[in-house]
């Protein structure tokens, strides 16, 4: 059985037959990204990108492993916890008293990691991981790649 999206992409279904997909993406979306069906709430289907970042292409081309993907995203959250994006602060804490160190400890953390991967890499492996990781960037270097797995083989 094939269900009609709007969109007018046809997804292969099987099994149970009142499953209804919910949220099929734009036709943009299926050209620039990898996508899959998962279960959302009740009997819907929706898309789910599953080629975000580059580490999650990383993974499905198998030039990083699911081990060394996962150590990728712990390096992003740290990130993320670290307020290594741009973003407006939120005031809501400012003058209520509320927690101080609410940035300093994500980015210590943060800080640590990347300074036990410049001890053993040096300048150049966090360059490597701060590239790929938090900036998203597209290396095809096959050799800057080997570094990247090395160096998530050795925080793992």
């Amino acid at each position: 059985m094939a269900v009609e999206a709007t969109t007018g992409m046809r997804l292969a279904m099987t099994g149970i037959s009142d499953i209804q997909v919910n949220e099929t993406g734009t036709s943009e979306l299926h050209k620039r990204h990898r996508t899959s069906l998962e279960q959302s709430d009740g009997a819907f289907l929706r898309v789910k990108v599953t080629d975000q970042l580059y580490i999650d292409r990383l993974l499905l081309t198998k030039k990083i492993d699911v081990g060394h993907h996962a150590t990728a995203e712990w390096i992003l959250n740290q990130a993320a916890r670290a307020n290594v994006f741009v973003k407006t602060p939120s005031m809501s804490d400012t003058f209520g008293g509320g927690s101080g160190d609410k940035y300093t400890n994500g980015l210590l953390i943060f800080s640590r990691t990347m300074k036990r991967i410049n001890n053993k890499f040096g300048d150049s492996g966090e360059k490597i991981v701060f590239d790929i990781v938090v900036d998203d960037l597209n290396i095809k270097d096959k050799k800057v790649l080997q570094t990247f797995r090395k160096i998530l083989d050795y925080l793992a």
